[in-house]
């Protein structure tokens, strides 16, 4: 049946209409994977959890001395500055350790962390720049900005979930906010009759397109995601892979070749200053070395306020699935922390 224009005209508004109406996927769509992403940790070729991680060496930085983000993440109540560990760790294919930030009562061992981060694929890895691992009763996580956090012991799955958050808004949209926050990937959804999973339903469209992204890793990885009947999602899984699949792939001799400048360190706290471990702090990792390798070094991105917004009501959320309790001015506490901490926790101290 031919429509006229003004019908046509008519049904592209009322489309978009909904689009922006519409903060998330419909509550009647089917769900792919009912047990979670989780499922594509295992199973045929040992899932996500078999990709080869990259070789690497490590490094701890001396106690005393903590970077600025991790610094600011502890004293929202993740952990006590002075328990934190901070470890560099240098991967085979790229010149420029990644820091990651561990708080010292978190479950996932230090190798552990090491060699999830590993599996990620350099064209990836190389969009995240602080990596930090808290305590949790379950797995949860977030990224706010550029930066990773893990709470509790968490999956590939969980890994590759948050690094296509960060993905999403600064290797897909290079202006600024998640692309999947600007409707088309709304539209391309409501093309489909289904999700990844409950999770990606009942989040908002960015949680879809996360949950996609772990499809994709293990699409490009593992095994053709479409040996898994995905049709219901066929124009997701279609953009997902045409945008991200050669970043989440692992390709032999693959190279970082950009990276985000890191924070300068701060003083734990006045404990670490009085010993003595703070002289002159440290300054953050050089870009120099990087720019001189031809490497692009950028400063990372502030978040626009709405952006702001929408990531701490994510923490929140995250905090709140690992079992922290939350307080009217944002912060948490983990429940048995209190009984644990040996010194205080220092009241917004920063050298």
């Amino acid at each position: 049946m031919q429509l006229s224009a003004t019908a046509l005209l008519f049904g592209a508004i009322s489309l978009a209409s909904g689009v922006m109406g519409q903060d998330k996927p419909p509550a009647n769509f089917g769900v792919k994977f009912t047990n979670g992403i989780e499922v594509l940790n295992t199973g045929v070729n040992g899932g996500l959890s078999a990709i080869p991680g990259s070789s690497y060496t490590r490094t701890r930085w001396s106690w005393g001395t903590i970077p600025k983000t991790c610094y600011d993440q502890a004293m929202e109540g993740y952990c006590n500055p002075y328990d934190m560990e901070i470890y560099e760790v240098k991967y085979s294919d790229c010149g420029t350790p990644v820091t990651i930030c561990r708080c010292n009562n978190a479950p996932m061992s230090i190798n552990q962390l090491s060699d999830a981060i590993g599996k990620l694929p350099v064209k990836g890895r190389q969009w995240a720049l602080y990596f930090s691992h808290f305590t949790g009763n379950s797995c949860s996580a977030w990224a706010a900005g550029v930066n990773i956090a893990i709470l509790g012991n968490c999956g590939q799955s969980a890994v590759f979930h948050e690094l296509t958050h960060v993905l999403d808004s600064y290797a897909v949209n290079t202006k600024g906010g998640a692309y999947s926050r600007q409707g088309e990937w709304a539209q391309i959804v409501l093309k489909g009759s289904c999700v990844a999973t409950y999770y990606a339903r009942g989040s908002g469209w960015p949680e879809s397109y996360a949950e996609a992204g772990v499809m994709t890793a293990y699409h490009v990885n593992v095994r053709s995601i479409w040996d898994l009947d995905v049709g219901c999602m066929a124009d997701q899984m279609g953009k997902n892979i045409e945008q991200l699949g050669g970043i989440l792939k692992r390709q032999s001799g693959a190279t970082c070749n950009r990276l985000w400048a890191k924070d300068p360190a701060v003083c734990m706290g006045p404990a670490a200053r009085d010993a003595g471990n703070c002289p002159g702090l440290r300054r953050a990792v050089a870009a120099t070395s990087a720019s001189a390798a031809g490497i692009m070094v950028e400063v990372p991105p502030v978040l626009a306020p709405e952006e702001q917004k929408i990531a701490e009501e994510e923490k929140v959320e995250a905090a709140k699935v690992a079992g922290y309790v939350i307080h009217k001015n944002g912060t948490v506490t983990w429940p048995e922390a209190e009984a644990k901490r040996s010194t205080g926790v220092p009241k917004g101290f920063m050298a």
